[in-house]
């Protein structure tokens, strides 16, 4: 079986390639986006564009920023970049 990442079959580098890295920069910023919506709705929230200043408004904002933190993650282990 052919591996078709592997240098001799494409000619370059599975992780010198563009969409390799665009793919770990764009879950990185994930990760960090629900990291800070995790840890500080209120100032997230305001970012977003809908500014919430009270514990209970920001629920929304802590599920979010839990999701994307999960889905940052696991893409992040998933391709090897973290």
């Amino acid at each position: 079986m052919v591996d078709e990442t592997s240098a001799d079959v494409t000619g370059t580098r599975y992780w010198r390639t563009a969409a390799v890295w665009l793919a770990a920069v764009a879950s990185a910023a994930i990760l960090l986006l629900g990291l800070r919506a995790f840890l500080d709705p209120v100032s997230a929230s305001a970012a977003f564009g809908l500014p919430m200043h009270t514990g209970s408004e920001t629920t929304f904002v802590r599920i979010y920023g839990a999701r994307n933190a999960f889905l940052g993650s696991s893409r992040c282990g998933c391709s090897g970049c973290g």
